[in-house]
């Protein structure tokens, strides 16, 4: 499958697709050898997934747990976040 980027000129039916959580899309870039900037691939949480993470910590009620540390969260999140 081949996308959209700065060595790509022609015009591609897939410009962005989602794989297993990650959002694949062309981005703006700094360059580092050149001044300016190019059009580089680069991947980010799906937002899908994003909404889905945060729904899940406001049924938690992460913002109301009042253990001592940040600690005492970790414990709580980690067997989650581990999957």
């Amino acid at each position: 499958m081949l996308c959209k980027d700065y060595r790509r000129k022609e015009k591609y039916h897939n410009v962005k697709f989602d794989f297993l959580g990650y959002l694949f899309q062309p981005i703006t870039s700094k360059s580092k050898k050149r001044s300016g900037q190019f059009l580089g691939f680069d991947c980010g949480i799906c937002i899908n997934i994003r909404k889905k993470i945060a729904d899940k910590l406001g049924e938690l009620k992460v913002h109301r747990m009042n253990s001592n540390n940040i600690v005492g969260i970790a414990k709580i999140l980690n067997p989650m976040i581990r999957g």
